[in-house]
């Protein structure tokens, strides 16, 4: 069995390295796709790469060739000429989604498993539990006493979708009124997370504490709250989802939703495996898993500063 892996990691990227001073933002700009794969870009792409890991640990444990090609695009003719001539018995597509995601995969002319890609069709995909991961997060919140909670997130993205809607489903459920005002969306661009974090941050009506849709959003969370004043988590309590490796090296570490970022990709090569097994492949029903999540708790939540004081 052999098996071909396209990485899609659309630009411009921000790169995000670390220093002794702290996490550096650079601006964005465009990777070249021969250096998506690379460890310059671990930090600002640590979530695919860990997936990365994982499916070429179990490729190699079920002895499954495989060939690694990586695009910054989609609209590529010859990408699909590739595609179509190629020999493979199956086809992992790692990335996030994105418009031109949807318009690929329905010309696709070939079965494959989407990993990590929120999007049904009539393909496999294997994805993250993210009702799970964010019902975790606002039961932690809740226990240590906060009630005026705030999201921030990103439009126009699935999994920031979900999340965004479990958020207020939970929200709901704990018997806490959801703040319209206090959903706070936008692009995914640190700084603009930071800028539009920091209004709602200044404001005297400002929550408790921020759920926030991944840790790259925690982390500009983080530093919005730097910039008025805030200390966190005595002022602010911040909640990240994905738990990337950086995240227990922020100041203060990071409380984020663990993704099993490597067990993500193991599942989607075990998918592969059960769908190049099926003798009728044109009546195969696709399926989505859901990976579970599980909450990490580190230093930056606490309870609110009057239940502090109190």
């Amino acid at each position: 069995m052999s098996a071909v892996v396209y990485v899609y990691r659309p630009g411009p990227v921000e790169l995000v390295t670390r220093g002794e001073d702290g996490l550096h933002v650079d601006a964005p700009q465009q990777v070249n796709e021969r250096e998506i794969l690379t460890s310059s870009y671990q930090l600002s792409n640590g979530f695919f790469h860990l997936v990365i890991d994982g499916l070429l640990d179990e490729c190699s444990h079920w002895e499954v060739e495989t060939t690694i090609q990586a695009s910054s695009h989609l609209d590529s003719k010859s990408l699909m000429r590739q595609v179509k001539n190629s020999d493979a018995s199956a086809v992992l597509f790692v990335g996030p989604y994105r418009e031109e995601v949807k318009q690929f995969i329905a010309e696709f002319p070939a079965p494959m498993v989407l990993v990590g890609v929120n999007y049904t069709s009539r393909h496999d995909a294997v994805t993250i539990d993210n009702f799970g991961g964010i019902r975790q997060a606002v039961k932690h919140l809740v226990e240590l006493g906060h009630s005026d909670i705030g999201f921030v997130g990103v439009s126009d993205m699935p999994d920031f979708e979900e999340r965004r809607l479990a958020f207020m489903a939970y929200m709901q459920d704990a018997g806490l009124s959801v703040r319209d005002d206090w959903i706070n969306l936008g692009t995914l661009k640190m700084a603009e997370i930071t800028e539009r974090t920091s209004k709602l941050l200044t404001r005297k009506d400002r929550p408790t504490a921020l759920v926030c849709g991944n840790d790259l959003t925690a982390m500009a969370t983080i530093e919005a709250a730097k910039q008025c004043g805030l200390r966190v988590p005595e002022d602010l309590s911040v909640i990240g989802f994905d738990d990337i490796p950086v995240a227990a090296l922020l100041s203060p570490p990071l409380t984020t939703v663990n993704v099993p970022m490597q067990q993500i990709g193991r599942q989607a090569v075990r998918q592969m495996a059960i769908r190049d097994s099926c003798k009728d492949g044109l009546n195969y029903q696709g399926c989505v898993t859901r990976v579970a999540t599980q909450l990490v708790v580190r230093q930056s939540t606490a309870p609110p500063a009057t239940t502090q004081l109190g």
